[in-house]
């Protein structure tokens, strides 16, 4: 039983990875087709600048050997038979004919006939001489040069010159020409202008793909809520999936589904709701109402994860208050949609407004909420200061938990001195962001200063394709996709 469970988790751990690369690869593929795009048109631009059109003369001629008949006995008979002297198709001769062709004495010749200035080594290079099909004896004689008159004089030079060499080199063979050259129309068919930026396109996609696969290999993030619970050693309260909808960012996507419950957000819904479960059975057991929500660094949805998760408390009764704590960066206000310039957390701890005018009821979201109230320069010492406190223990009269949005831990150390007046930290962990070694540095630093870190979620995480299948089959067995209809006894 323990084998089979090691080769279930085995499994698992490999389809997810698959299936992670996979998703990984479609992220990438923007860039990667960027880059093909790229060495597509720098491989168009070498073949045009090196390509330089050529022509190609053609002539055919067939090859004749003179044979003279040896005397042979006729029915044991001391007869002899004279033969006349005849010109036969020569056979196996293409190979001697090629050399013939390309000696010195030929290829003098060739220039001299025809006129033109051309090196004895362009022009065997220019030369080819192949065997036509079905025949051992007619051959193809073709010049390829950079102009057709120039191809075309060199190979007419070729038939004129050729008969007459023969003979002189080699007696036994006569040379007839069947088809005289004829100046060539169209230049030659390229191929090396399709087949280098081809070369360029496929070779710069494989090896963008290779980087961007290896540089994944090697970066050591949280990847999993395995990497959670072997590497980071904390209690993970939750799993939150991407909630995606057209023409929607993740953030205002997720506080949609939380008001909405609407199918596009299901899977985040109950995860939420799950973890807000969670949070209630620990704060009864340890009386908890201040909850800090931070990060190891910047852009791992702390804010969304603060406004979400008191939004779910709010639906299961509880009265619930947000402060943003981020002076230097507040969101808050941008994903409810708020004005704020003016009153907040600022005006009460540099200018001493009272909390009530500050605090606002947030009905759409059934929540208080306490903007930054602008950006600050000194939020240290605002925190530091006894009013912050005062504040706090204010929002405990009215409000059943308070719910802190902070900086991250690994940028600035705000958070550390907020995590001193709560009653616990919830660590907010976004798959493929934060280096495990930031997230367990700002863990230690948080353990140094005595906070209680109730746990971690691991958010927007994208490897849930049959969590979600499941949920999926669960939200149309209970008909939540469709409006019910009402029943005949009603």
């Amino acid at each position: 039983m323990n084998e089979m469970n090691v080769r279930t988790r085995a499994s698992g751990a490999g389809n997810e990875n698959i299936e992670r690369t996979i998703k990984l690869i479609f992220r990438k593929l923007p860039f990667i087709l960027i880059i093909s795009v790229v060495a597509l048109l720098i491989g168009l631009g070498l073949a045009y600048r090196n390509y330089s059109p050529q022509y190609t003369a053609r002539c055919t001629i067939m090859i004749l050997r003179y044979e003279n008949p040896d005397e042979n006995n006729n029915n044991n008979n001391d007869r002899e038979t004279e033969v006349d002297n005849s010109y036969t198709m020569a056979s196996g001769t293409a190979t001697s004919f090629h050399y013939m062709l390309l000696s010195d004495d030929v290829i003098g010749a060739i220039i001299e006939d025809s006129g033109i200035q051309v090196d004895p080594y362009d022009l065997r290079s220019m030369l080819s001489l192949t065997m036509a099909e079905n025949s051992s004896s007619i051959m193809h004689v073709r010049v390829t040069a950079s102009s057709s008159q120039r191809a075309y004089e060199l190979c007419s030079a070729v038939s004129n010159v050729m008969p007459d060499q023969v003979k002189l080199l080699n007696p036994n063979y006569s040379l007839i020409i069947l088809n005289v050259p004829l100046p060539p129309g169209d230049a030659n068919r390229d191929w090396s202008l399709v087949i280098t930026p081809v070369v360029f396109t496929l070779a710069a996609f494989a090896l963008t793909l290779i980087v961007v696969l290896v540089l994944d290999f090697f970066r050591d993030t949280v990847r999993s809520p395995r990497d959670i619970s072997a590497r980071l050693g904390i209690n993970m309260l939750g799993v939150l999936p991407a909630v995606k909808e057209r023409k929607k960012n993740q953030e205002l996507a997720t506080l949609r589904a939380m008001r909405s419950d609407r199918r596009v957000g299901f899977t985040y819904v109950e995860n939420c709701k799950a973890i807000r479960s969670k949070i209630e059975a620990i704060a009864t057991r340890k009386k908890i109402k201040r909850i800090l929500i931070t990060s190891a660094v910047a852009s791992e949805g702390k804010t969304t994860m603060a406004l979400n998760l008191a939004q779910a408390l709010a639906q299961n009764g509880k009265r619930v208050c947000v402060v943003d704590a981020d002076l230097r960066k507040p969101m808050v206000h941008n994903c409810i949609r708020a004005v704020n310039d003016q009153g907040g957390l600022i005006g009460i701890l540099q200018d001493g407004q009272d909390y009530t005018e500050c605090v606002k009821e947030a009905t759409r979201y059934g929540i208080g909420v306490c903007l930054s109230g602008g950006v600050s320069d000194k939020p240290i010492e605002l925190f530091s200061s006894a009013r912050m406190g005062m504040f706090l223990e204010e929002l405990e009269h009215d409000f059943d938990f308070i719910i802190i949005d902070s900086p991250p831990v690994a940028l600035v150390a705000d958070a550390y001195v907020l995590s001193t007046l709560s009653d616990t930290v919830l660590f907010v962990i976004k798959q493929d962001v934060a280096p495990v070694y930031e997230i367990e540095r700002a863990l230690e630093e948080m353990g140094h200063r005595g906070a209680d870190v109730i746990g971690c979620v691991l958010n927007e995480y994208v490897n849930q394709t049959s969590f979600n299948k499941y949920y999926s089959s669960y939200y149309h067995y209970y008909g939540r996709s469709r409006k019910s209809k009402k029943s005949p006894l009603s």
